[in-house]
């Protein structure tokens, strides 16, 4: 009888992912990149990935007397998106520009990244931030 609950939750997340999919086909690449136009030169850029990352630390040497610590770090499990979005002018009397947001958003913290004072978890160097990634300015453009 277990089984008979387990399937019909998965029958339904089938059926929904494909439906969703049938959906995400109605638009095309072309209709996508229109909707990311901005005037004849000009554009927005998204980009997003997903990360996931097990680590499990054995064996760590205090660095002081070099023999493994008493007490090993706890397995660590980070998972993090990164997100850029830019947005590249339209040219205007020969000016172009492009500003560009680049962030790492924690969804799990349970790791050592370095700065979330977490040393009981074995480390994954991926912190949480934000920064102006990219930011330009481009003179004496000539129109064709």
């Amino acid at each position: 009888m277990p089984q008979n609950r387990r399937i019909i939750p998965l029958s339904a997340v089938l059926l929904s992912l494909s439906v969703s999919g049938n959906l995400a086909l109605a638009y095309t690449t072309k209709d996508i990149e229109d909707a990311l136009k901005i005037g004849k030169d000009g554009a927005v850029k998204i980009d997003t990935r997903y990360r996931y990352e097990k680590v499990n630390q054995d064996n760590v040497i205090n660095t002081v007397n070099g023999r493994p610590l008493a007490a090993q770090p706890q397995t660590a499990n980070a998972n993090t998106i990164r997100t850029r979005v830019g947005v590249l002018s339209p040219s205007y009397h020969g000016l172009q520009g492009y500003v560009e947001y680049e962030g790492t958003h924690v969804l799990q913290s349970d790791y050592n990244n370095g700065r979330n004072n977490k040393p009981n978890y074995s480390t994954v160097a991926d912190p949480d931030w934000n920064e102006l990634n990219q930011l330009w300015l481009l003179v004496g453009l000539h129109a064709t």
